[in-house]
């Protein structure tokens, strides 16, 4: 899936797999759900900021 979007997309593409994590972790409150939400949180904050100091901003 990130490969074909990869092909199609100006924008950079990351595909991050999350082990143990269920599909809609999301929608069930658990520790296991809040510590994902947690990581993909940090992930994103990261690439933000990166894109950020990268463009000057």
């Amino acid at each position: 899936m990130a490969d074909a979007v990869r092909e199609r997309s100006a924008a950079p593409v990351i595909y991050a797999e999350l082990p143990d994590t269920q599909h809609s972790f999301d929608l069930f409150a658990s520790v296991r759900a809040r510590a994902a939400a947690n990581a993909i949180e940090a992930f994103l904050g990261r690439v933000r900021s990166q894109r950020a100091a990268a463009s000057g901003h």
